[in-house]
């Protein structure tokens, strides 16, 4: 407990509310309603099979969170939560779907140690998460720093591409058509579990 707090701090001193681009733009805060389809990206499950995330969605309404890695005692804490409330999104014939840059064993050790009970998915070489135009690039103050605190995101992922996800929602229906989209530079602030509800109940129905 004393390391998730530590953690906590020091992400909180040494990366900024609002990521920028390598291009220097930063994203903003975002709710939207989209006609898009989810991307036929290659990604992988959690035995390293590779796979794409309608193979997964199977028709099938779908909720699906983009979060930064298994390091992120934030995305940590919005994944529990949505595991807590996964009957609830089960009950709205909901498919719910994680996705990160983590490789596919880091994937796999997350759902041994939370028990998670959802996919968990991994996309290390960040396309999907460009595809869903959520990815940025971190600068290289940020990636020192992170690593002089033991976090490795080249480590996490196992690609020297330094990316990662703003965390993200989306909510596609059966057709795999995006429907909602909800995301934040500050990766602080995660939509929770009830909201994505309501969302997802008031446009699915």
């Amino acid at each position: 407990m004393r390391n998730f707090f530590r953690i906590v701090i020091l992400l909180a001193l040494t990366l900024p509310a609002a990521h920028a681009d390598s291009d220097g733009n930063s994203h903003l805060k975002t709710t939207t309603q989209a006609s898009s389809k989810l991307p036929l990206t290659s990604i992988f499950d959690s035995e390293g099979t590779r796979i794409s995330l309608p193979q997964v969605t199977q028709n099938q309404p779908a909720v699906t969170i983009l979060y930064r890695g298994s390091w992120c005692p934030y995305c940590i804490k919005h994944l529990k939560e949505i595991q807590e409330n996964l009957s609830a999104f089960e009950a709205q014939g909901l498919k719910v779907v994680a996705i990160s840059p983590d490789k596919p064993s880091n994937a796999k050790a997350m759902i041994q140690k939370y028990g998670f009970t959802f996919d968990v998915l991994s996309d290390p070489e960040m396309k999907l998460g460009n595809a869903f135009g959520m990815g940025f690039t971190l600068d290289q103050k940020t990636r020192d720093m992170l690593k002089s605190y033991e976090i490795d995101v080249e480590a996490a992922s196992g690609f020297n591409h330094y990316q990662l996800p703003h965390p993200a929602v989306f909510i596609s229906d059966a057709q795999n058509n995006i429907v909602f989209t909800h995301s934040n530079p500050d990766y602080k602030q995660r939509m929770s579990a009830k909201k994505i509800l309501t969302a997802a109940n008031k446009i699915l129905n």
